[in-house]
């Protein structure tokens, strides 16, 4: 081994000994932290009643593979959750794109014959639009939401990587948090998971209704604001 390669070496071995990430922990890092956790714990919950309640009534044709899917959604988040405490953002970005996905397939498989095999998001999102569920203006306006939020996910570039050989290490290209890419990602997160546990609170409304309270006030912070009411059965 190269004395260059071998100094290189020792220090990635010194980085991983010292790694953690207490460093990240400011009150304005754990503000964005905390609002991501709490969209994120919400679906989690929610996802938990579905999968030990599958053979309701009330969930008719969620079982099996579109719960699959769903599930692999919520994965994604979780996943991009991680990428973004430890500085990832490139890699939450694509997570959150590929959640996306995930969750339109599992969601409409129903009404959507052959949405498994479709390749192209596009036509999912084209074809989406047109279902009896999002008839209705506002689930509409959810699936809006989703498809702007995936055309700016979309836009996500390669970073270019500037290093003179005289500093050139591995450690280079490790990622480091960054506040406001950090915020950027929770952004995103925050208006999907809404998107997502309200989506299903509507479609399955009769189930939701069955969840333990305990778990309802958990979820109820998912639930975008301005459907909670029509979420709850309440008529203004």
């Amino acid at each position: 081994m190269s004395r260059v390669i071998k100094k290189d070496f020792q220090a990635l071995l010194e980085y991983i000994e010292n790694y953690k990430l207490e460093q990240i922990l400011t009150d304005e890092s754990k503000n964005v932290i905390s609002q991501y956790h709490k969209k994120y714990f919400a679906y989690l919950v929610l996802l938990g009643e579905l999968k030990y309640n599958l053979e309701d009534y009330s969930l008719n044709g969620l079982g099996g593979k579109p719960f699959q899917y769903i599930q692999e959604s919520c994965s994604d988040i979780g996943i991009a959750y991680f990428n973004l405490l430890n500085g990832n953002y490139k890699s939450a970005k694509f997570l959150l794109r590929s959640s996306i996905e995930t969750f339109l397939k599992g969601f409409n498989n129903d009404e959507y014959e052959g949405i498994f095999e479709e390749k192209s998001v596009y036509v999912i999102f084209e074809e989406t639009k047109s279902l009896p569920f999002f008839n209705d203006s506002s689930n509409a306006e959810l699936l809006s939401t989703i498809h702007d939020i995936y055309k700016r996910l979309c836009e996500t570039v390669h970073t270019a990587f500037e290093a003179s050989m005289e500093n050139l290490s591995a450690l280079n290209m490790f990622p480091k948090f960054d506040f406001n890419e950090a915020r950027i990602v929770t952004d995103f997160a925050l208006q999907l998971c809404g998107c997502y546990i309200t989506l299903i609170c509507l479609k399955f409304n009769k189930f939701y209704h069955k969840i333990h309270y305990e778990n309802r006030d958990v979820i109820i912070l998912g639930i975008n604001k301005n459907v909670r009411k029509r979420i709850n059965n309440i008529v203004d």
